[in-house]
């Protein structure tokens, strides 16, 4: 974590705490939605660690929100979701 990023204190027991700020990175939303993820969401979980490891806030994969059948509604449901 970049320390501009944190807020340092002393705690009562004598530990250091640390606190996160938030930053713009925790305000980006991603989604992620495979074709065929309603049978076998592996791909689009390996899909989706890309933007959480790069920082992404929240992201969104259409087989945990909706695990349905058909496209089109599971985007529209991960794209809910994500606001």
């Amino acid at each position: 974590m970049n320390p501009a990023e944190e807020d340092r204190s002393v705690g009562s027991s004598g530990s250091i705490e640390a606190e996160r700020s938030p930053t713009v990175s925790d305000a980006i939303r991603g989604r992620v939605v495979v074709l065929r993820a309603y049978r076998n969401g592996e791909l689009e979980r390996e899909v989706g660690r890309v933007p959480r490891e790069v920082g992404f806030g929240h992201v969104s994969l259409s087989s945990e929100v909706a695990d349905e059948i058909g496209l089109l509604g599971r985007g529209e449901t991960t794209i809910v979701d994500a606001y």
